[in-house]
């Protein structure tokens, strides 16, 4: 995938980067799914988004805009590149987490959120 090269371009903005503290510097808990981008090539990027695609194609998880006259199926948008969460963020969040009655489905709560 050529990391150095992308991150050379990479446009960090002013809002909040899930990946790196600052440019060219990783968040602690991200420093190892870093190292793994950076032994992949755009073909292996590419390659496993188009596996991806066609088991999501192939396991039905799709969806129709049915205000759009072509009607076809769209594949669920997803990211193959994982968003790592931090252990005290998870701690935080699993804290807050209670089960929805009737939904058995976490959701949060928490000062009033």
């Amino acid at each position: 995938m050529d990391v150095e090269n992308n991150l050379a371009t990479y446009d960090f903005g002013s809002g909040y980067d899930e990946m790196f503290v600052r440019p060219g510097v990783p968040r602690e808990h991200c420093r190892s799914l870093l190292a793994a981008l950076e032994s992949l090539t755009a073909s292996d990027i590419n390659d496993a988004r188009r596996r991806a695609d066609l088991a999501f194609l192939n396991a039905g998880i799709t969806f129709t805009v049915y205000s759009e006259s072509s009607g076809i199926e769209r594949i669920f948008p997803f990211d193959v590149i994982p968003r790592l969460i931090a252990p005290a963020e998870w701690d935080h969040i699993e804290r807050g987490s209670v089960l929805a009655p009737g939904w058995g489905l976490p959701r949060t709560f928490g000062h009033g959120h």
